[in-house]
């Protein structure tokens, strides 16, 4: 069979990529190559083992859609916003659902448990992409469409276009996929109401101060603290200007406050952070360290830089 080319490529970041049940989330991409190749690009799932978690290298798998491509689906969720849907359990955006013959060039064969084309079973027989934005999907399907490679006009129809409860169908590794990270999220949230029964975070708001740098401290009580410890970056001029460094609670601004003044909403912190780098501590900022696969915040990081 000849080869055509589509008219042009495209590139564009995905949400998530499930290959049967197996599904992931991180780093997703696609790009659709002038030889009518579709690429698929993710990070993989850490590997854990006795040395301890390892990253993987970033996976890619190139699908033939010529003359591979079996059966083609695709979904567009008018209703869904990645800003505000996106994480909600049983929240599943617009999508395309493919089917694709695994062989050795396309690196489908080694997904073998988890993706099973020609089994009976739904949720092991597509590959499925989920899209950030309506307007990527479409412009994939138009694409191909409108070039009309030969025997894609088969799998590229208004037949191949999904209702909303058919798609349900087809998206169910997606829906099982959320409501993993909803109970992921709830056991985190047990973890951390325990965490505070059973530490000096118990009775603590979220907004209390636990920590300020740079610190308000007796010298001698301070270098046996920080001992093993070493200091990045320090203001000399705090030791003869302690009204900077020894700052009441009353004094340092809120969240909300702290991201006005970054916009240049309050001139006096904004020199006082010219005088000296604060970084501010909070009972939310602990937390982050607490709860399992949590990303730190800038404060956290910031910290980290100081010391």
């Amino acid at each position: 069979m000849a080869t055509r080319s589509v008219k042009r490529t495209l590139n564009c970041a995905v949400i998530r990529i499930a290959i049967g049940t197996k599904v992931f989330c991180s780093g997703c991409q696609i790009r659709l190559r002038a030889t009518c190749k579709l690429m698929l690009e993710f990070e993989p799932h850490k590997k854990t083992t006795r040395k301890g978690t390892e990253s993987l290298n970033k996976a890619t798998l190139e699908l033939d859609l010529q003359h591979d491509l079996t059966e083609c689906k695709y979904y567009l969720n008018e209703e869904f916003s990645a800003e505000t849907n996106e994480g909600e359990e049983d929240a599943v955006g617009s999508f395309l659902a493919i089917k694709v013959v695994p062989n050795n060039q396309n690196g489908l064969k080694i997904y073998s448990n988890s993706y099973q084309p020609d089994k009976e079973n739904t949720k092991r027989m597509f590959i499925l992409i989920e899209f950030r934005e309506n307007k990527d999907l479409r412009d994939l399907v138009e694409t191909i469409q409108t070039s009309r490679p030969p025997a894609m006009d088969l799998f590229f129809n208004d037949h191949s276009k999904l209702d909303s409860a058919s798609a349900e169908i087809y998206c169910q590794p997606l829906i099982d996929d959320c409501k993993r990270e909803a109970r992921h999220r709830q056991k985190s949230m047990h973890s951390l109401s325990v965490h505070r029964k059973n530490s000096f975070l118990a009775g603590r708001k979220e907004d209390d101060l636990l920590l300020i740098y740079p610190f308000d401290a007796d010298e001698k009580i301070f270098d046996q603290a920080a001992v093993h410890l070493t200091e990045a970056k320090y203001d000399s001029r705090c030791d003869s200007n302690l009204q900077v460094c020894a700052l009441s609670e009353s004094s340092i601004p809120s969240p909300e406050q702290k991201s006005a003044d970054c916009d240049g909403g309050n001139a006096d912190m904004n020199n006082m952070n010219n005088r000296s780098h604060l970084a501010i501590i909070r009972v939310t900022d602990y937390e982050r360290l607490v709860i399992e696969d949590e990303y730190l915040n800038d404060t956290l990081i910031d910290f980290w830089m100081l010391w």
